[in-house]
């Protein structure tokens, strides 16, 4: 199951590959990883709706575990991407970020 509004599927013809299913419960998930010379790290699962809170949680806790790890020459190549969700967008993650990363 997926969010179809954030997913994307390029084909040459039309495929119906997809069905829409109605689940009588609802639910949700949050999966991040990251990509390091061209390997999946992470993988890393948040069940339930994603806070500010638990996303600053994540950051805080979470992220510093995969990034001590990389080499210091590596670190200034390294992005943080977001898509928008709210909870990306909240003043406290923001100045988190602003603060760690700076203007990057």
């Amino acid at each position: 199951m997926f969010n179809r509004q954030n997913t994307h599927y390029w084909a040459l013809e039309k495929t119906t590959c997809f069905a829409d299913v109605r689940h009588p419960m609802r639910f949700s998930i949050n999966v991040w990883c990251g990509i390091y010379n061209n390997e999946l790290i992470g993988r890393v699962f948040n069940h339930g709706k994603l806070t500010a809170a638990r996303y600053l949680e994540f950051l805080l806790d979470v992220i510093p575990d995969f990034v001590e790890n990389l080499p210091l020459i590596q670190l200034q190549n390294v992005w943080v991407q977001h898509d928008g969700a709210p909870a990306h967008k909240t003043s406290s993650v923001k100045q988190y970020l602003v603060e760690e990363l700076g203007n990057k």
